[in-house]
């Protein structure tokens, strides 16, 4: 749907949709950090969470559930990447 969005709330990498779920993806590259999904603080998951909720109230097919996943990023060599994925659990977004 999405990447690089900015709310009042956090800077979602990516936003994501399939059918009634919506997921933020908060991408983490780091060159020198064994497990850079470590490096998502609480305040930031917050913030995505905020965001992500008041995303959902404005959109015209109102999903049903929420998610935010991380993706870990390493550089390994030259050419070779070791990128994992963090999925979130999924919360439903507020009752209208």
């Amino acid at each position: 749907m999405a990447r690089n969005l900015r709310t009042r709330h956090a800077e979602i990498d990516l936003l994501v949709r399939r059918g009634p779920l919506v997921v933020a993806v908060e991408v983490k590259t780091r060159r020198h950090h064994l497990a850079p999904e470590l490096t998502v603080c609480t305040r930031q998951r917050s913030g995505l969470r905020r965001a992500l909720m008041e995303l959902a109230e404005g959109m015209r097919r109102r999903p049903r559930v929420l998610r935010i996943d991380v993706v870990a990023v390493r550089p390994l060599a030259a050419d070779t990447w070791d990128v994992r994925c963090f999925p979130g659990v999924e919360f439903h977004p507020s009752p209208d």
